[in-house]
């Protein structure tokens, strides 16, 4: 019985982080609740309905992010370092001590600590692609893919896994260049704007930092808090 209702308590937070993207997508994007001129927006709904949000939940999130909502909550973002990794992490709260607080004290715990690292990023767009396997890996190969990610705008196009990649844009190349492909009939997975190394290169780690990170950012991730979490290193 305990394990199903920490499922039930995973799932809740993991909700709940979902409304708050919304919120904070409408927000950042100046009021614009509309997806199609809202790259975030479009990319946090896409997600909330992957996890079953309720359709007034949705709603709700959105009216909150809205210009014209009175409670819109605040949006921090702090930089630190664990190791020799750097992190952003990007909160929206209704109470900012408490966020400080609270991040703060995890970073402790983890053998972190705030400090400046934000020459370690550059902002950009990121947009992941699942590459098909079988037949129609011959029409959206690789070699495809980079190709019209490039005719498109992008800046930089990498090969993550055996079928994602990632396409690097500025940020205000980001929707037309994920519309520019969704045409073209490649499936994205995800959108978005997001710290990456501003050296183009992610840091590599042994498996000592690489567990410490990994449990940092989990417990980050599960603040209600906590938006996004990004880091140079390569997990």
């Amino acid at each position: 019985m305990a394990l199903v209702g920490r499922c039930g308590s995973k799932e809740a937070l993991l909700a709940d982080s979902s409304a708050q993207d919304i919120s904070s997508a409408v927000k950042s994007g100046g009021g614009a609740t509309d997806p199609a001129l809202n790259a975030r927006l479009a990319n946090a709904l896409a997600k909330a309905r992957s996890l079953s949000v309720p359709k007034d939940n949705i709603e709700a999130a959105i009216r909150r992010g809205d210009a014209g909502t009175v409670d819109r909550g605040h949006t921090a973002t702090y930089e630190a370092l664990l190791g020799d990794v750097g992190l952003i992490i990007e909160c929206q709260t209704a109470n900012v001590t408490r966020c400080n607080q609270r991040v703060k004290s995890h970073l402790h715990k983890a053998g972190g600590h705030m400090a400046a690292c934000g020459y370690l990023f550059a902002r950009k767009g990121v947009v992941v692609v699942e590459l098909p396997s079988g037949v129609d890996a011959q029409t959206h190969s690789f070699d495809k893919l980079f190709e019209d990610a490039v005719d498109a705008g992008g800046e930089d196009v990498v090969h993550k896994d055996v079928n994602l990649v990632e396409i690097i844009t500025e940020p205000t190349q980001l929707t037309s260049i994920a519309n520019a492909l969704q045409d073209k009939g490649y499936s994205l997975t995800s959108y978005d704007l997001a710290y990456v190394p501003s050296s183009g290169e992610r840091l590599e780690i042994d498996g000592e930092v690489r567990e410490k990170l990994t449990q940092l950012i989990d417990i980050l991730e599960e603040e209600a808090d906590a938006v996004h979490v990004h880091t140079n290193s390569s997990l």
